[in-house]
């Protein structure tokens, strides 16, 4: 369980990750103790701007690589994830999460606008709002709807293809 010491440390860096790459050392998961491990000495690099697809079975670990990275789960003492060169275990979690995302194969869009969904934390302006719709092509959707910005995603007048909804999780 996450405690309120987790969430934000004082020493986390500013204008974090400066060099987004990713990096997996020998990483060793499980979900319990007593359970064999999920990922088992998975190593990797992922460099910034590629754009990286996980694949794989059903229960190979692709969910629990993600689980891994957030920091949901906590991998293994001998395991290293690096983003920028920092170790995650070292940073707030408030830090760490507010600045990686990811696209799930089914994305999940919360029940409030289209705004909030954008912009969880309201640290952008409507203006940057806007201009994100407008780079994932969806500007001219968003304002077709009544409220624009301000529509609720909940409502079941509102409808969003699967495409759409993997472009606002951009």
């Amino acid at each position: 369980m996450e405690s309120e010491d987790d969430l934000i440390k004082p020493d986390d860096p500013k204008d974090w990750p400066t060099n987004p790459e990713i990096v997996f050392k020998d990483v060793v998961m499980r979900y319990r103790d007593d359970l064999d491990p999920v990922l088992k000495g998975l190593t990797c690099t992922i460099k910034p701007g590629e754009k990286v697809g996980i694949i794989g079975r059903t229960g190979a670990g692709k969910s629990s690589i993600i689980q891994a990275l957030f920091r949901l789960i906590e991998v293994e003492p001998l395991s290293t994830i690096l983003i920028s060169g920092d170790d995650t275990r070292d940073l707030g979690l408030h830090c760490l999460r507010l600045n990686i995302s990811f696209i799930p194969q089914t994305p999940f869009l919360m029940a409030s606008t289209i705004r909030d969904n954008l912009d969880p934390f309201g640290a952008y302006s409507d203006e940057q709002v806007w201009q994100a719709l407008a780079e994932v092509q969806l500007k001219a959707h968003v304002e077709s709807l009544e409220h624009g910005i301000l529509t609720e995603v909940a409502d079941n007048n509102v409808a969003f293809s699967a495409g759409q909804k993997q472009l606002m999780c951009l």
